[in-house]
């Protein structure tokens, strides 16, 4: 961090180092003639290279080394010698596995272009939005011209912390699946519905195993001993989970979760219809995605659903190591900081404040900067906030939950009617 970046404490909310310009009271408009400079990342500027790589190196080496691993395990893949098959039931030659017995066709989506679109996709949205979204804009809607040097990511626009969690974020999602999906395979695996297409089996002769010996392994296989041969039935006995779904679904779930954050779609107002159609078009293209599959037949369906459901718990939980909640539209479009100079976020109303113009929408107060904003200190609904802090108001615990503004007047209004009746009930009959 450049050292003459003004700094958030968040030790002490009160103590915030306010580094916008102008007055702080709430609900300023902007006078005739006066410049204004908008919101201003608390956290300040971006890093130096050497410094951010001070505080990421254990990402970095933990990405390299999955890589390494991820890779070699993909160009190890050994065949599964213990996995059994039925091929038919002698002597009438039916097959009992018509399931596995597909003709292998080309993928409709290459792994290689599902990968790129789970992690350039969320990618390089995320960047638009904080060029074009965040930071933009003053209060109604007069548009900013943008200097960039308080935290601006790109172009003087947004924020460079902003733009390092969403990023590294895809990237904890995608990696993380990627590497879970290949483990599984390795260990579990599952055979493809093209399974006796590529495996081609010979049977004529070959005693089988278990009852009926209706069951086989690799070895009856056409031309197993050949090296192009046994990576072709290799790969054909390791469905199970689908690595597209899980980096589908790691990576544009994790973009819907950010839109929802930063466009503030399930919020304290009532949004436009577009934005809702916004937050599920990285669903829907997850969906077509991992729906390919079963028309290619490179799955079964239990592979898709366990996949799916993997990337699904990626996203979920990457998401919520970069940014401050995944649901509570008070607090998740904040970033998390990595710099041990700032201690862990409070979830105060100071807080939220400062990180107010901190999102891509101008609605219900929100990306305008903290001088500028009209936040009322008794908002938000019941149990959004999962974190609830000692001493924290009744506006981040809610107005009907334990210690919220309706509980504390009515225990207020009892106290206070208890007083009464005691009072009368000690004063002397006349």
């Amino acid at each position: 961090m450049h050292p003459a970046t003004p700094r958030a404490s968040t030790t002490n909310p009160n103590s915030l180092e306010r580094i916008h310009t102008g007055t702080t009271a709430a609900g300023r408009d902007v006078e005739a003639g006066e410049e204004y400079e908008g919101w201003v990342d608390p956290y300040g500027g971006p890093p130096t290279i050497k410094q951010w790589l001070k505080w990421y190196w254990h990402d970095v080496f933990a990405f390299i080394f999955l890589g390494a691993i991820s890779l070699w395990l993909l160009m190890w893949s050994p065949i599964p010698y213990r996995k059994l098959f039925a091929v038919t039931v002698n002597p009438g030659k039916k097959i009992i596995n018509p399931s596995f017995a597909y003709p292998k066709r080309k993928q409709v989506i290459p792994i290689i272009a599902d990968a790129m679109i789970a992690v350039f996709v969320p990618i390089i949205s995320i960047i638009l939005i904080n060029i074009f979204g965040i930071a933009t804009h003053g209060p109604q809607g007069k548009r900013l011209r943008m200097t960039g040097k308080h935290g601006g990511a790109l172009l003087g626009r947004g924020s460079f912390w902003n733009v390092n969690n969403g990023c590294m974020g895809v990237i904890y999602s995608v990696m993380t699946g990627a590497t879970l999906q290949i483990i599984i395979k390795l260990v579990i695996g599952g055979l493809r519905p093209h399974f006796l297409t590529v495996c081609d089996p010979q049977i004529d002769g070959v005693q089988g195993m278990g009852y009926g010996r209706l069951y086989f392994d690799t070895s009856v296989c056409r031309d197993h001993t050949d090296p192009k041969r046994r990576d072709e039935i290799a790969n054909a006995m390791q469905s199970f989970p689908s690595g597209h779904s899980i980096a589908a679904w790691a990576g544009l779930l994790y973009l819907s979760l950010y839109f929802n954050a930063h466009l503030k779609i399930f919020s304290n107002y009532h949004p436009s219809y577009w934005k809702l159609l916004l937050f599920i078009a990285p669903m829907l293209a997850a969906t077509l995605i991992v729906g390919s599959l079963t028309l290619d037949m490179s799955h079964n369906w239990y592979d898709i659903i366990v996949g799916s459901a993997l990337g699904v718990v990626m996203a979920i939980l990457s998401y919520r190591m970069c940014f401050a909640a995944v649901w509570d539209f008070r607090f998740n479009h904040i970033p998390l900081a990595r710099d041990p100079r700032i201690p862990g976020f409070s979830y105060s109303i100071e807080e939220l404040e400062d990180w107010s113009g901190g999102c891509a929408t101008r609605r219900g107060g929100w990306g305008i900067a903290r001088q500028y904003a009209t936040f009322n200190h008794g908002w938000g609904a019941p149990g959004d906030c999962a974190f609830q802090s000692a001493g924290v108001s009744a506006g981040l615990a809610g107005v009907d939950s334990p210690g919220g503004w309706r509980h504390r007047r009515h225990d207020h209004e009892c106290s206070s009617r208890m007083h009464n009746e005691g009072s009368a009930a000690r004063e002397p009959a006349v």
